[in-house]
């Protein structure tokens, strides 16, 4: 492992962090990463093995890159593709900082109260925070008498903070107290927007009146910001509030414990807010030393934090399972042949072996042309509009033979398919029970669900909710990681009693033993994190748990089938939900697992960890020739500082600089983004109303430690299909273990009814059935004369992809006008 190797890796994975956000979201070219067959990271290893090397052949034989360097090289940068696009920063700032936005035009969420379940978020009171209404009310009826030195219930520190509500009261707000007092709580909404009226006036507190109050530290410091008129109404509100519960511990309930949770707490009057939304107006810039980090620290810390932590457990786990699904179990890691496959030089000269094979350079100009052809004529106003190759086939009227079907949620990708060119090519790497499984995914899903809605029975989807599709998806990679721990079972039982002191195999290598009690810390880490959200210890538990296990399935399919774009179908909050039911999470605690799903896992196509999976399988190759390694640990044992650097910088420099171009330019708010910047609000605006109209909210709330285990309640429909996603990867994976014969592999039912296999299952189908020709016309002979044919379409669609990138970027620096919008990859 050379140093050149690492530093170029480092500078590449640098380059992702910096660059990406900006080509994606600014010019909105080809997405630098976008699945884990990355643009920027294999199209520069191509352009090295291509264009660099020849060059410095020329000047001396041995400067060249080897195999080996280039990829070393491609597994650092990969560490550093988790962040900077759509599985962490395309949407982290919108998601933290429009719901503050939102709020404000949001009837639901106004009605339900939702900013004031957020940790750390508005101070105001739901209905529910109001622990006793009618006492509460007759309580400031006595303490309005003689200006409140009367007796009542309320102790003697509170009386005299409830006779300065009482004379900030309306004549109206007065008069419905004494109902709710009489006992109608029909009129609680009059006290409480009394409340919140008296906790929006800077001029609450008094120092007479809060003399016998226990005041908590930091909170007459903010009233005194309040009183002199510099804090926002949202903060006085905070401070207000905490004063109110201080007065009346035994009536008003504390603001939900915790920061960070939302950028500025939610404050829709945030200065920063309105720089995030409209961007920076003028020809000035702003730069590092113009963002407010204070303001954003709290925030950044919290998911910051919690991210990385995620980031250096997928690394320990990845570390972990590798051995055994590398030597062991063998399986292809097809994304990674493709860079053995094309930076194979065991003939020596100028260009890789693949270079000398006609059907390579064929392969390759043919996709270079098609997507010059395409790219030309959506860039170029005066070419035809039908000058162009096309990419998308037409059924549609075969919708009316099949009217259910084409009721099914992503029906069009049999009806209206796309051909994608690199998964057809990628299918030749594959057995053909996976390829077939992969093709035939959304034509059983489709079959499913005509056959539920023929009985009325909807195939519903909920994104980051529970529903059928969802919880049947969660069972199916449940099942999975089992299967995978059963394989693996004597492994990973040697890797765990080590980490217990243990004898451990010589096949079992050291840094398996240490990389699982990182594992331990790194989930213990993020949890820590997430406390400080007010996130309970076993909720911060449950969902680092369910995140690994998304994790852990998604990169062995990664590293068996090569399916490089993965979006699993569930959501960790959404499946909580279904396990234990709403009431006993609790509002707060809902959002903070609604928020932390969408930032963590929302758009996982490009989740850190299969990055990881096949960056140490290009470790383990970068020693020497593929089997010919004399030790398969030392390429990624030598690896493990520079990957974990990566992660680590990688996250800063990515955060610093589109935390920058969003200063400058505003945050993404494509219609996804924005969508994720709503859903976990909507969402709980949904199971607030549900929850209030069944009388359960005001326990929920309430509940604290076990008594939240009482208000357990799953949800047996969501479970029972749960069950059917784990019976169906159970039977297929034992069936598939024990029949030579069988033709499916569980992989249909970890991926079908995602946008993915909408995509992609045709394309998958066709490389199927191209397989099987080549194979059955022409023997294996055929099968390797067509592989270098299956590496030219990869090769030219990723240079194609990194080329139009670059002019898009050279043009938008010399125009200062983002180009039109040309999509190699169209996922």
């Amino acid at each position: 492992m050379s140093i050149r190797a690492v530093v170029m890796g480092l500078v590449l994975g640098l380059i992702i962090a910096g660059a990406t956000y900006f080509n994606d979201y600014v010019i909105g070219q080809t997405m630098l990463l976008g699945h884990h067959l990355p643009v920027l990271v294999f199209g520069v290893a191509c352009v090295v093995l291509f264009a660099v090397n020849p060059l410095l052949r020329g000047v001396r034989a041995s400067l060249p890159l080897s195999a080996g360097e280039v990829a070393v090289m491609a597994a650092i940068a990969l560490a550093a593709c988790g962040w900077p696009g759509n599985s962490f920063y395309r949407s982290f700032s919108t998601v933290v900082a429009l719901p503050g936005y939102w709020v404000q035009n949001q009837a639901q969420w106004q009605a339900s109260d939702v900013m004031s379940f957020v940790p750390g978020g508005s101070g105001a009171l739901a209905q529910e925070h109001v622990l006793d209404a009618p006492r509460l009310a007759g309580d400031l009826l006595r303490a309005s008498v003689a200006g409140g030195v009367t007796g009542g219930e309320a102790g003697d520190a509170g009386r005299p903070v409830l006779a300065r509500i009482w004379e900030s009261m309306e004549p109206e707000e007065r008069r419905q107290v004494r109902r709710v007092a009489g006992g109608d709580e029909r009129e609680v909404r009059y006290l409480l927007a009394a409340l919140n009226r008296a906790l929006a006036q800077p001029e609450l507190y008094d120092a007479e009146a809060f003399a016998a109050v226990d005041v908590p530290a930091g909170v007459l410091d903010a009233v005194e910001q309040a009183q002199a008129g510099t804090l926002t109404r949202w903060r006085v509100v905070r401070a207000n509030r905490a004063l109110l519960a201080a007065a009346l511990p035994g009536q008003i309930m504390p603001a939900p414990a915790g920061e960070g949770v939302l950028f500025a707490g939610g404050d829709p009057h945030e200065p920063t807010l309105d720089l995030m939304l409209t961007g920076r107006q003028g020809d000035e810039r702003l730069g590092l030393r113009d963002i407010d980090w204070q303001r954003w620290w709290p925030t950044l810390r919290l998911w910051g934090g919690t991210a990385l932590c995620m980031g250096l457990a997928s690394l320990c786990l990845a570390l972990i399972v590798h051995p055994q699904w590398s030597r062991r179990e063998m399986l292809p890691y097809p994304i990674a042949r493709f860079v053995r496959e094309v930076a194979r030089s065991d003939q020596g000269g100028w260009l890789p072996d693949v270079a000398r094979n006609r059907g390579f350079w064929l392969a390759a100009a043919a996709m270079l042309a098609m997507h010059s052809l395409n790219g030309m004529q959506v860039m170029v106003d005066w070419l035809p509009s039908n000058l162009h190759v096309p990419l998308r086939w037409d059924f549609g009227p075969m919708r009316e033979l099949f009217p259910n079907a084409s009721r099914v949620y992503g029906s069009h990708a049999y009806f209206e398919p796309f051909i994608f060119p690199t998964v057809m090519a990628f299918s030749l790497f594959l057995t053909t029970s996976v390829s077939f499984s992969l093709g035939i995914a959304h034509l059983l899903f489709m079959l499913l669900g005509a056959t539920l809605i023929a009985n009325g029975i909807p195939l519903d989807r909920d994104y980051i909710g529970a529903s059928k599709i969802n919880t049947m998806a969660f069972g199916a990679f449940l099942a999975m990681s089992l299967m995978i721990l059963y394989i693996g079972r004597r492994y990973y039982a040697n890797v765990a009693g080590s980490m217990l002191g243990l004898r451990r195999d010589d096949a079992t290598p050291a840094y398996a033993t240490w990389a699982g009690w990182g594992l331990v810390a790194s989930i213990a880490a993020a949890v820590a994190v997430l406390h400080t959200a007010g996130l309970a210890w076993p909720l911060g538990a449950a969902l680092m748990l369910l995140v690994m296990l998304k994790f852990l399935v998604m990169s062995r399919i990664a590293a068996e089938t090569g399916a490089f774009l993965i979006k699993p179908g569930w959501w960790p909050v959404g499946i909580l939900v279904a396990l234990v039911g709403f009431e006993a999470l609790g509002p707060a605690a809902y959002i903070v697992l609604a928020l932390a799903t969408l930032i963590l896992v929302g758009e996982a196509r490009e989740a850190i960890m299969p990055y990881l999976t096949n960056g140490l399988k290009l470790a383990e190759q970068a020693g020497g020739k593929a089997g010919e390694q004399a030790d398969p640990d030392s390429g990624p044992r030598r690896i493990i500082p520079w990957k974990g650097l990566m992660i680590v910088a990688s996250l800063v420099v990515a955060g610093a600089v589109t935390l920058v171009i969003q200063h400058n330019v505003g945050v993404n708010r494509e219609g996804f983004v924005t969508m994720l910047s709503r859903v976990g609000f909507d969402q709980l605006a949904r199971q607030v109303a549900e929850s209030r109209s069944l009388n359960t909210l005001a326990e929920s709330v309430t509940a604290t430690g076990v008594e939240r285990l009482g208000l357990i309640s799953p949800d047996a429909s969501q479970l029972g299909w749960m069950g059917v996603g784990f019976m169906l990867v159970i039977v297929t994976a034992s069936a598939r273990l024990r029949l030579p014969w069988w033709p499916l592999h569980p992989v249909i039912f970890l991926v079908w009814g995602t946008w993915p296999m909408f995509m992609f299952s045709f394309s998958f189908m066709v490389g199927w059935l191209i397989k099987v020709a080549v194979v059955r016309l022409g023997g294996a002979r055929a099968y390797h004369a067509a592989v270098p044919i299956a590496v030219g379409v990869i090769f030219g669609e990723i240079i194609s992809a990194f080329a139009w990138s670059a002019l898009g970027a050279v043009n938008y620096f010399i125009t200062g006008v983002p180009p039109e919008t040309y999509w190699n990859f169209r996922y």
